[in-house]
């Protein structure tokens, strides 16, 4: 924007939302209206000059987004986005931080409790973290689903499945050794 000059929208129809809606009350305010119930990340786009008016030639123009972080209005139970997956080797112990698929909207602490069993695999929590231990006559590749909770304290606990799989190790591959 030149000095002395303050930016305007170009035209209301290069004024666009996201997980919203927009309207513009002027030409330099609008007001931005999230989707009933949504919470999480929005943006407002549009294009401003600081010339006269979406014609005038020697106006410069931009085009600007606004990112908008909406909050709840309330409290929101916690949501599973994706699948958890929890590998564990055949004798041995694993575990998995369900925060990578388990959101709450607030950030509120998350409780996790296995809801299921499986022959051969024992389950334990701590916090939002699932710990599997596979008997060793548990054969590898064996894949089971596994029924869990999850609860923020001011919610009923939501279900979600966990994917549980028993393979030869969980150890990283360490490559081809070379001998001489």
């Amino acid at each position: 924007m030149a000095e002395g000059h303050e930016p305007r929208f170009t035209v209301e129809e290069k004024v666009t939302a996201v997980e919203g809606t927009r309207e513009v009350t002027g030409p330099t305010t609008l007001t931005y209206t999230s989707d009933e119930d949504y919470v999480g990340r929005a943006a407002v786009t549009f294009e401003v000059t600081d010339g006269d008016g979406p014609d005038d030639p020697e106006g410069r123009t931009a085009v600007l987004t606004l990112p908008i972080d909406v909050r709840a209005s309330r409290n929101q139970p916690p949501e599973i986005r994706g699948t958890a997956l929890l590998e564990v080797a055949a004798g041995e112990e694993s575990a998995l931080d369900l925060s990578r698929v388990v959101v709450d909207p607030e950030g509120d602490p998350l409780t996790v409790e296995v809801t299921g069993s499986a022959d051969g695999l024992t389950f334990g929590t701590q916090g939002a973290t699932v710990l599997a231990q596979a008997q060793a006559s548990v054969p590898k590749g064996t894949r089971v689903t596994v029924p869990f909770t999850v609860s923020d304290g001011g919610h009923p606990p939501v279900a979600g499945e966990l994917a549980v799989s028993v393979v030869a190790s969980t150890r990283p591959w360490r490559g081809p050794t070379r001998t001489r």
